[in-house]
């Protein structure tokens, strides 16, 4: 999902503006990868990782996308979608030496055939150490270090390329004499310039003075401080987004979102008023820097880390309460906005657009999420299905499905998965709008919540009477016509569910002609062996016994598939059930 663009930040003297809440929006994404794993007795599967590719993200406060995103200057632009950041270009390695050659020839030279009389006569090779050949692999010399296991030299301390104004500037934030106002807003001018000298700023000790300035400023450097701090984090390099964590930037941002210091809120459900704790807690912070501190934690949890290709951040930032944070403003905002609204069943606004703060803190839910799909991540569902069903705005709805079908991706979480069953009437005609941001996480949200091998998990019932199973189809073919591999997989993947749940579920499959279509598809899609195997899932998981379909549905199948394949005088096999 992606994030809209954010426009360049303007001039430090006419005073720090909040930058509008980044707007997710579902690129796939940051291409969600459609990736399918099989699930128990190879019947369905559940998505096992619904993340797409995602551009490369700007540091700047230009225009970027990603799960990161830098603050803007002028109206606040919306979030940017969760992205990944290019790993490091590795050093280059050391060519080997050449392989050594055998005793008595040269290296690229065959050695000469021994003379077979001279042989016989040669006696027997004496055993004294002295007449064996010496290797030919030259030694290392001591200390020398091999270059695959050398790892890359840690960046140059780069300190001296920022002005004495600038280090001067850096000593008052980090000192929190009367300088810091200025200070915090010459720091913040720097970080939106075309190319911010962020690591420069990082040797400097910009981090910890900017944490100790949102800690014990004045209210006008706070702001500063966070939009400083948010720029830092949507760099793509993970190293400047881990300095921010060493030096607790994220603690100090979740205490100005209302979690003191200490406290680690790892769940809210059955936590009772903890929602106005938080929420009475951060009253004091004006609007603008709860905003601008939500903006800045979601860009630290949507870091990737480069070796590890996981969101490592986001796990510790849940550690320290920051799930209760943002569901508390999303509750709060959602009263404010989206409860007196009417939204059409296209997910158009009918009123008023959902605010900066419900937009950025649904991006943020987003990049939590798409990292930890566990227990404690199943509290949200409520609240997204209120969001799914009453809310107005796009990019809070396309977060919000995003958010659902990375629970529904984890097997641990599908008893919780029926919480959102009222939502199916919204997001199933989501479905059928290809060209919706809305369409692909709707469609693997509904997807998971057919399990078929987990019958009292199983939501596959439901899902056909919302219409699930022409909505799929519909995808199908739009996905086949634009030559979009992602959305003919995705599609599948639902379809194969629906296949492998019930006996009423394949009779759906039969009258909507999608046996069919499927061996229509299979015919045409060549090599592509991933989208074949997708299509024998779809047509074999109705076989399996415990799918319990009758023997007049098989027949009806048979005939198709036979007709399908071009054997009109097939003979039914006797079926056994």
């Amino acid at each position: 999902m992606g994030c809209g663009a954010s426009s360049t930040k303007g001039s430090a003297a006419a005073g720090p503006k909040p930058p509008t809440a980044a707007q997710p929006t579902t690129e796939k994404k940051s291409g969600l990868s459609p990736v399918s794993s099989s699930g128990s007795n190879g019947t369905c599967r559940t998505a096992s990782d619904i993340q797409k590719p995602q551009p490369q993200q700007q540091p700047q406060c230009s225009a970027s996308s990603g799960s990161q995103k830098a603050a803007a200057a002028s109206p606040l632009p919306p979030p940017v979608a969760p992205k990944e950041s290019a790993p490091p270009a590795s050093a280059p390695g050391k060519s080997a030496p050449a392989p050594a050659a055998g005793t008595g020839s040269r290296p690229g030279t065959p050695p000469k055939p021994a003379d077979p009389v001279s042989k016989a006569a040669a006696s027997p090779a004496p055993t004294d150490t002295s007449s064996r050949p010496v290797l030919q692999i030259p030694k290392l010399a001591a200390g020398t270090a091999l270059s695959c296991l050398t790892p890359p030299p840690p960046p140059e301390p780069s300190a001296a390329e920022l002005s004495d104004d600038t280090l001067e500037h850096v000593r008052h934030m980090a000192s929190g004499d009367g300088g810091t106002a200025a200070a915090a807003a010459h720091v913040r001018q720097l970080l939106c310039t075309a190319s911010p000298p962020i690591q420069a700023l990082l040797d400097a000790g910009t981090a910890a003075a900017l944490v100790r300035c949102l800690k014990d400023g004045p209210s006008e450097a706070k702001l500063d401080a966070a939009w400083s701090l948010t720029n830092i984090a949507a760099s793509p390099v993970f190293s400047h987004v881990e300095a921010l964590y060493k030096v607790e930037a994220h603690i100090a941002l979740l205490a100005i979102l209302g979690v003191p210091p200490g406290r680690g809120t790892r769940s809210v459900s059955g936590s009772g008023g903890i929602g106005q704790v938080l929420a009475a807690a951060a009253a004091a912070a004006s609007p603008a820097l709860r905003l601008q501190a939500l903006w800045a934690l979601a860009n630290i949890a949507g870091v990737i880390h480069p070796d590890y290709k996981t969101q490592t951040l986001a796990a510790e930032i849940l550690e320290v309460g920051a799930l209760g944070a943002v569901m508390s403003i999303m509750e709060a905002e959602y009263t404010a906005t989206c409860g007196r609204e009417s939204v059409s069943a296209s997910g158009s606004r009918s009123g008023s657009s959902a605010n900066a703060a419900l937009r950025c803190a649904a991006w943020c839910l987003h990049n939590l999420a798409k990292h930890k799909r566990e227990k404690e991540m199943v509290d949200v569902i409520p609240l997204a299905t209120q969001l799914l069903l009453n809310c107005p705005d796009l990019e809070v709805l396309t977060c919000v499905a995003w958010v659902l079908a990375y629970l529904g991706s984890s097997e641990d979480n599908k008893s919780h998965l029926k919480q959102a069953l009222p939502a199916l009437p919204r997001l199933v005609p989501w479905v059928r709008e290809a060209s919706s941001t809305l369409a692909n996480p709707s469609l693997l949200c509904v997807g998971t919540m057919c399990t078929g091998y987990m019958r009292a998990l199983d939501y596959s019932s439901e899902v056909v009477e919302a219409g699930g199973v022409p909505a799929f189809l519909s995808y199908l073919r739009k996905g086949n016509e634009a030559g979009r591999r992602d959305m003919v997989m995705d599609a599948l993947f639902a379809l194969s569910n629906v296949a492998g749940a019930n006996n009423a579920t394949v009779q759906a499959l039969l009258e909507a002609g999608a046996f069919a279509e499927v061996v229509s598809l299979l015919r045409t899609v060549g090599d592509d062996e991933e989208v074949r195997m997708e299509c024998l899932y779809v047509l074999t998981n109705a076989y399996d016994p415990l799918v319990g379909v009758e023997v007049t549905t098989v027949q009806k199948l048979v005939s198709i598939l036979a007709w399908m394949c071009g054997c009109e005088n097939h003979v039914l096999p006797n079926f056994h059930f």
